[in-house]
């Protein structure tokens, strides 16, 4: 990985260092979780000319993260996840028959930074939350097949990457909600997420000429997570 690609990963934590310093809280206050989270994630390509395209589904995610809780609950949520995960999109090329699709899998690490404002309930036992925020992703490898729905796989093999053609980093929007229910000092959270990607997969055809005018992927994935209040918090006496 070159080391333009990993000052960009990086990137996200020097702006929460800036974030923690614009909004101070107490020390006691503070809730610092650390955990895992997976799910199954539905893919789809906004390919231009228009292309018909569907999603993809269902591959998996998974990942660590970390959550902060500030004393301010609409300015001292976010949560930062590193996830490898699997997306892709499936397309219905006009040469082939109607039955036919041509599909894509990609399997890319990916860092979103979420600002997670939220509201707490049953006396601070539930949360339910909001997540928006930046990521950025890295494509490693991807595969493709044509699938006819009755006759079954009928090709598959490893895509090769090709740097005059094709885009591994990608930068987007993440948004979504969900649910978090506090026991002891664990928190299991559900979370629905839509990716909306910015960066095109394949470059632009005055670049590699053949390719799309765009074609950014959109994501939609469902995960659980589970975490650890890392520092127990003290009781006000």
């Amino acid at each position: 990985m070159s080391s333009s690609v990993i000052r960009i990963l990086i990137a996200p934590v020097g702006f929460i260092v800036f974030l923690l310093l614009l909004f101070p809280v107490r020390l006691e206050a503070q809730q610092h979780y650390v955990g895992v989270r997976g799910g199954a994630v539905a893919g789809k390509a906004r390919i231009k000319p228009t292309v018909e395209s569907k999603y993809f589904m269902p591959t998996p995610v998974a990942g660590i993260s970390y959550k902060y809780y500030g004393t301010d609950r609409f300015l001292g949520g976010i949560q930062i996840d590193l996830n490898v995960l699997q997306k892709g999109f499936k397309t219905i090329p006009e040469s082939s028959k109607p039955d036919t699709s041509y599909r894509r899998t990609i399997t890319a690490i990916e860092l979103p930074f979420l600002w997670q404002p939220h509201a707490n309930l049953f006396h601070g036992h539930a949360r339910v939350f909001l997540n928006l925020g930046p990521y950025v992703s890295y494509s490693l490898s991807s595969k493709e097949e044509m699938v006819s729905a009755r006759d079954g796989v009928l090709w598959k093999g490893d895509y090769v990457y090709d740097s005059r053609r094709d885009n591994r980093l990608e930068i987007g929007l993440a948004g979504g909600g969900g649910l978090a229910i506090a026991i002891r000092r664990f928190e299991l959270q559900a979370e629905f997420r839509y990716v909306f990607g910015f960066s095109d997969m394949l470059k632009q055809p005055m670049k590699y000429p053949g390719n799309p005018d765009s074609s950014p992927i959109d994501q939609m994935n469902i995960s659980l997570g589970l975490y650890y209040q890392l520092f127990k918090q003290k009781k006000e006496k």
